[in-house]
């Protein structure tokens, strides 16, 4: 994932910072990547995580767009949840203006 500086017509004439995704070729499972997953440009929205039966007993836990420390902070999210044991999230991204897909994954070391 990357991050991209972003201003829309329309909104606030300040820069927004989106994080959005880019995906690299050059591994063995480049060729399984299909069109329903991430796709380069898709902009990610939100990232739920945990299917709600963790040890707290609350449902899963749900993170939306703007990210604090960007990236970063995706990453650390990411990596928290990998240590929680808490691997099971929901990717929900924006592709285009109009288009919204909601992915699937697990988080992997």
């Amino acid at each position: 994932m990357t991050t991209d500086r972003n201003s829309q017509p329309g909104r606030d004439t300040k820069s927004t910072i989106v994080l959005a995704v880019e995906c690299l070729k050059g591994s063995s499972k480049a060729d399984e990547w299909t069109g329903d997953m991430l796709q380069t440009g898709d902009i990610v929205e939100e990232i739920l995580i945990g299917s709600g039966s963790s040890s707290s007993g609350s449902g899963p836990i749900r993170y939306k767009a703007p990210f604090k420390n960007g990236k970063r902070g995706v990453q650390k999210i990411l990596h928290n949840s990998f240590k929680n044991k808490e691997t099971s999230i929901v990717v929900r991204v924006r592709r285009g203006r109009d288009g919204f897909a909601e992915l699937h994954a697990c988080v992997v070391p």
